[in-house]
């Protein structure tokens, strides 16, 4: 999968899921509630990074993995994986040694003095330079507030509010940091079927450095996304298991483009652990003027077709790499 985007987007953006598209219903007498949209025109000269900031906005929920496992999903994925983390710890502080270099370290505030994660408590976990995927630094530190937990049966259900404090992961070539909170809530069906939806309440926001760009994304109030991960699931040919599907929904902006545009998926974004890029699925993002789409050809290329005066004619045209977006 996207090692770029394993980056703080996982560990702060619980990953996993399908976002469904939102649209108004009819209403009794006739008439209806318009979509809503974005606060930018959307344009030829913007398109790329209208299309770049959706993009990370769905990628965000790739859990590349399942739950917990080292490397497994973006910012906002490792994010929502930390209250099912804390779960296991018994006498918190708990220091572990990440896979390949640095620590974490894991502390429980037990409010009701149980002895064990309940509703209402807080976990936190602090990363110090973290190597859990060659070439991927993290610091920083997520908390957790429980407000949902079953785990006596499955399905178990683990709910949280998140909030993520100077978590940054760096490469030799890039950096994310996250900055902001969302609810989660995690159902495990197995130990290799997981679901996650996570909801931004005020704002979640991805600072991202590459060699390519920099921008500012940050998802806002009333985005969500929802992933579900099935790690028996088998790429057609292929012996290595592991699947993502997600949807996501809602306003996203970028420092760049001045605004936000309204994202919506038509078509669940499907990626398999053995590709780096999602392999299928249709994304939207409508702006003040102007509409943006990108379907998903293969998990190497992505087609645009930009609807700039909103007429309902998409006009252009054209075929990009993944890798022109990361």
């Amino acid at each position: 999968m996207n090692r770029f985007l394993t980056l703080p987007l996982a560990r702060a953006l619980v990953s996993a899921g399908v976002l469904g598209l939102s649209l108004a219903g009819c209403g009794g007498g006739g008439g209806s509630s318009p979509a809503p949209i974005g606060n930018v025109d959307v344009t030829a000269a913007n398109q790329d990074t209208v299309a770049r900031g959706s993009l990370v906005a769905l990628q965000a929920g790739v859990l590349g993995g399942s739950a917990g496992v080292a490397g497994g999903g973006s910012a906002l994925a490792r994010a929502a994986f930390v209250p099912r983390k804390q779960i296991a710890a018994v006498q918190p502080p708990v220091d572990e040694a990440c896979w390949i270099s640095g620590s974490t370290r894991s502390v429980l505030d037990d409010r009701d003095n149980s002895g064990g994660p309940t509703v209402g408590d807080v976990a936190t976990i602090t990363y110090t330079d973290c190597v859990e995927v060659a070439g991927e630094v993290t610091n920083g530190s997520i908390t957790a507030t429980f407000t949902q937990i079953q785990t006596a049966t499955l399905p178990a259900t683990i709910a949280a509010s998140i909030s993520t404090t100077d978590l940054r992961t760096q490469t030799a070539h890039a950096s994310v940091a996250a900055q902001g909170g969302f609810a989660m809530t995690l159902r495990i069906d197995s130990l290799s079927a997981d679901s996650l939806r996570i909801s931004v309440p005020s704002g979640f926001t991805l600072s991202i450095t590459t060699p390519l760009y920099s921008d500012v994304v940050t998802l806002k109030a009333g985005y969500v996304l929802d992933a579900a991960y099935d790690g028996t699931a088998l790429p057609p040919g292929g012996t290595i298991p592991g699947r993502t599907t997600t949807t996501a929904s809602g306003p996203v902006e970028s420092a760049t483009a001045v605004g936000y545009v309204q994202l919506a998926t038509l078509q669940p974004f499907v990626q398999y652990d053995v590709d780096a890029y999602p392999r299928s699925g249709l994304f939207q993002a409508t702006g003040k003027t102007g509409t943006l789409r990108g379907t998903v050809l293969s998990s190497t290329q992505v087609q645009l077709d930009l609807d700039a005066d909103g007429n309902g004619s998409y006009e252009a045209s054209k075929i990009v790499a993944w890798t022109d977006f990361f």
